[in-house]
């Protein structure tokens, strides 16, 4: 296989990394720096834009480099080309995949809470502090009237 303009523009991932380029300037224009995540996504879409692209293809129209290859090969080759492409504008945190962040976090100690607090019921955005209602008294049931007979 040797590489000639031919090859350039016909395999998936030059064309690839120019568009991973194009987007990281894009984001780099735009003052913002491309974190893993995004990265991910990217790479991801566009490898299987250019397997779907190359799906709807008829095998006699490709050109010879895309007419041996498999269309999971192809997404394979855009998503890594991609990525490559956007490997100068991301943004790398040395504490990405710390241990810390894989472990549950740990759940907070019960803050301990008198029976009988202090009510305090601050006053909000005007309005007074509202007073609690009174339980209302327990009802009496009422007796019934003797049937009356006929």
């Amino acid at each position: 296989m040797k590489i000639d303009a031919q090859f350039l523009l016909e395999h998936p991932l030059p064309i690839s990394v120019v568009s991973g380029v194009a987007n990281g300037l894009i984001y780099k224009l735009r003052g913002k720096k491309v974190d893993y995540k995004t990265a991910a996504t990217l790479c991801a879409v566009t490898g299987l834009g250019e397997a779907a692209l190359v799906m709807y293809e008829k095998p006699e129209d490709r050109g010879p480099v895309l007419r041996d290859m498999s269309l999971l090969s192809i997404g394979i080759w855009s998503t890594a080309g991609f990525f490559l492409g956007l490997i100068p504008f991301m943004k790398w945190d040395p504490y990405m995949f710390s241990p810390g962040e894989l472990s549950p976090p740990a759940s907070p100690e019960p803050e301990m809470v008198p029976a009988q607090a202090p009510v305090t019921s601050p006053a909000v955005a005007g309005f007074g502090s509202v007073p609690r209602r009174r339980a209302a008294p327990p009802r009496r049931a009422a007796k019934k009237a003797p049937a009356r007979r006929r």
